[in-house]
């Protein structure tokens, strides 16, 4: 079997502009005007909801209410808040200080972890502050924990992204002192964020825009590889003129980025600037890519907030599908033929191949000009439903 979860070259990568989603806030009236998306998707769902997300309330640009929220949702479009829960889960004045940047991933033992940054200008020589909270059903959440703290003059982590990897803590983030400002990674020495951090080294994320730096970044795993979001600005404009682009690691050491915007910036009535973003890996028209829930606003005054969702991915030159055999022999593999329309390639293309059923393993071999040939092999015995669609696509190689 081949494997066919490869993760598209970033040049590739391409979306459209979204649709705007109503987001439950703490803040009264509701309105939905936040930012700094945060989503987690589970396949089978946790405790009630296949996606939840963390974000921070802004109304206007007011920092009073940029506090770290948690809704939940069943399809990644309708949100909640679930029942039993308040927020915000951490409360800030604004002034003097201030939340912002939530982050939320799964940790050691399967526990829900919120990061967070607070900004308290009179705290002298730790005004950066990074905050921690945990639960075990999103609804109910530990009190917060200081994990990281900075001099303002030394070290500003904007945008912490952080991943649990295999006994300790991975952190991206953006430092802005001074500009230009770069990528930096910092690592726990144990799975307890409160273990001592390492010094931040540069992580180079490939060339930027022309009078662009980077802003804000989201990191999340792939098919063995890290992939991610990074919110640019102008040099020394703090989130102006934002676009996204992606990012690609193999390591977590240095980044591809695509080169290019992946959302359009401006679309009229809705916003002129993108800021932090998040995405979740998954499969549309059988191709691989990401669902996308961005931030996009309007300057105003007063300026406006709102989080939008939508797909990036490699555009797919033809796709298709099919009724699978009426079986598959447990333990055994059928191959299936499957022909491209006629002209669509001149060399062999990259192909992508997807089922509903958790009985199958899906690969591809022979791949021509012409088409290709499906593998489904059955780990479980008996047939697949005949419910069950195979789905392909395909697009020429980068």
């Amino acid at each position: 079997m081949t494997n066919t979860e490869i993760v598209p070259s970033p040049a590739r990568i391409i979306g459209r502009v979204g649709a705007r989603l109503t987001i439950p806030t703490h803040v009264t009236p509701a309105g939905g005007q936040t930012t700094h998306p945060s989503v987690l998707f589970v396949e089978d769902g946790w405790n009630g909801y296949r996606y939840w997300m963390a974000h921070t309330p802004y109304p206007g640009g007011n920092d009073d209410h940029e506090d770290p929220n948690i809704c939940a949702s069943r399809d990644g479009i309708s949100w909640e808040v679930p029942g039993g829960l308040t927020n915000p889960i951490d409360d800030q004045t604004g002034q003097p200080a201030l939340n912002s940047d939530v982050d939320l991933k799964f940790g050691p033992d399967g526990a829900l972890f919120l990061f967070w940054r607070t900004y308290d200008v009179n705290v002298t020589g730790t005004e950066e502050q990074l905050y921690f909270s945990t639960s075990t059903d999103g609804v109910t959440w530990a009190p917060k924990q200081l994990f990281h703290h900075s001099d303002d003059n030394q070290l500003r982590l904007l945008s912490p992204s952080l991943l649990f990897d295999g006994g300790r803590w991975v952190m991206w983030a953006v430092d802005m002192v001074p500009s230009p400002n770069r990528v930096v990674r910092l690592e726990s020495a144990t799975e307890d964020p409160m273990s001592a951090w390492s010094a931040p080294v540069t992580v180079p994320v490939g060339a930027m825009q022309a009078g662009k730096e980077p802003w804000h970044i989201y990191v999340t795993r792939h098919d063995g590889q890290l992939v991610g979001l990074l919110a640019d600005c102008t040099v020394g404009q703090s989130g102006l003129a934002g676009d996204l682009l992606f990012l690609q690691s193999l390591d977590g050491l240095s980044f591809t980025n695509s080169g290019k915007p992946v959302i359009p910036r401006a679309q009229a009535g809705e916003h002129e600037q993108l800021y932090r973003s998040t995405l979740v890996p998954a499969v549309q028209d059988g191709a691989h890519g990401y669902r996308v829930w961005y931030t996009g606003w309007r300057t105003g005054p007063p300026s406006v907030w709102s989080l939008y969702r939508t797909w990036i991915g490699a555009p797919v030159t033809v796709s298709g599908s099919l009724h699978p055999p009426a079986t598959i022999p447990a333990g055994g593999c059928t191959s299936i033929p499957v022909s491209f329309p006629a002209g669509s390639f001149t060399s062999p293309p990259y192909v992508t191949v997807t089922t509903d059923s958790t009985q199958l393993t899906l690969g591809t071999t022979n791949i021509t000009t012409t088409g290709f040939d499906l593998l489904a092999q059955n780990w479980s015995p008996g047939p697949a439903g005949t419910d069950v669609w195979f789905r392909w696509g395909a697009h020429p190689l980068p």
